[in-house]
């Protein structure tokens, strides 16, 4: 028998995976959730607690920071998304969201062409969007 292609509707549209449901992860915790904003509020609401000395402490299992306490709520709050990978800043451009709002800027930099960060070396002036990639590239002089 002769090998044919998988039709173009197929190739176009690959399986979507099932929903999977959501649990807290939190020590000794284990609840069941169906959406993310259910599980985000109940972190949110009943976890993420000053302990005494310590700050606000991440107990999700494995995380590497266990143990190793936040000195702000906020802080804990952008830590968690990291374990329920919630990303609440979406790009009004083309619709990729981000956990954090300074992703979600330097992003947006690739819709308007923005690049605020230039080469320090003298006679370069290559420009870049982010500075992570500016460092990179600031090591090429060296």
């Amino acid at each position: 028998a002769a090998f044919l292609p998988p039709s173009k509707e197929k190739r176009l549209a690959p399986e979507l995976p099932l929903p999977k449901q959501l649990i807290c992860r939190w020590s000794k915790c284990n609840q069941f959730f169906d959406l993310l904003q259910d599980l985000v509020d109940h972190v949110n609401d009943f976890h993420v607690k000053p302990e005494k000395d310590a700050g606000y402490c991440c107990h999700w299992e494995g995380c590497a920071r266990h143990g190793r306490g936040f000195n702000a709520r906020y802080k804990m709050l952008i830590h968690i998304r990291t374990h329920t990978n919630e990303k609440p800043h979406r790009c009004p451009t083309c619709n990729k969201s981000f956990s954090r709002l300074e992703n979600l800027k330097i992003h947006n930099r690739s819709h308007t062409g923005e690049k605020p960060y230039i080469c320090p070396y003298e006679g370069c002036n290559k420009r870049y969007s982010n500075s992570s990639d500016r460092f990179k590239h600031t090591r090429t002089h060296y």
